[in-house]
């Protein structure tokens, strides 16, 4: 599990978040007077806004994203569960799938809790509010 959590807050997977939500640009506006930020910056703060914990009994993670925006943490829950995904497709090679299986993780949409705005979360038995 301790290799997952490092592949998902590794550059492999959270540059694609980046530049698919186009961080740099938007949080240089939002919190550095307009100014474009590096993508290493942008990686640090990302980094430290979100949470990873694996979900007892299960092979599932928790991805919790802390923001004071509750659409940009489900967001940012969201990109980072499908840039991992995508890495997964890229760097294992899977046999193809017979008729009627399924192959692969299957990702739903995280939806913020109007309780904790802040917060986002997936869970083993589907997607609820954390």
């Amino acid at each position: 599990m301790q290799t997952t959590f490092e592949i998902m807050k590794s550059q492999m997977v959270l540059s694609n978040v980046i530049a698919s939500m186009n961080l740099n640009e938007a949080w240089g506006k939002k919190y550095y007077n307009g100014e474009t930020l590096k993508t290493t910056e942008t990686m640090e703060i990302l980094k430290g806004r979100m949470g990873l914990a694996p979900v007892r009994n299960t092979k599932m993670i928790t991805i919790t994203v802390y923001s004071d925006d509750k659409k940009e943490a489900a967001d940012l829950a969201n990109n980072i569960a499908q840039a991992y995904q995508n890495y997964r497709v890229k760097t294992i090679r899977r046999p193809r799938p017979r008729v009627g299986s399924v192959d692969g993780p299957i990702f739903g949409r995280i939806q913020p809790d109007p309780d904790h705005p802040d917060e986002c979360g997936l869970y083993a038995d589907g997607l609820r509010h954390r």
